[in-house]
């Protein structure tokens, strides 16, 4: 979920060899044609990321509204065992 590294590397060797065979004025156009390159990474990774977070908030909605509290009998239960496990203790209480 990140922009590939080798990608950039890419833009930034195309902008080094542009620079150093192109004339000044010929540098504009290639120059702009790396910058949209580079934006349309940017958005594409931005995309990735808004989709990423909308299905996780999903997901989070649906873990949340199953969940219910416990009822009474449920919390004794959990009370009683957990007294169970204490007396268990190899050197008891």
């Amino acid at each position: 979920m990140s922009i590939p590294y080798s990608k950039i590397e890419e833009l930034v060797e195309a902008a080094r060899l542009c620079q150093e065979k192109l004339p000044a004025e010929d540098q504009y156009l290639h120059y702009r044609d790396l910058q949209l390159t580079l934006q349309k990474l940017i958005d594409d990774d931005m995309a990735e990321r808004e989709r990423f977070v909308s299905d996780m908030a999903g997901t989070w909605e649906g873990v949340v509204s199953s969940e219910r509290e416990p009822t009474k009998e449920e919390l004794n239960e959990l009370d009683a065992a957990r007294k169970e496990k204490l007396a268990d203790w190899p050197h008891g209480l």
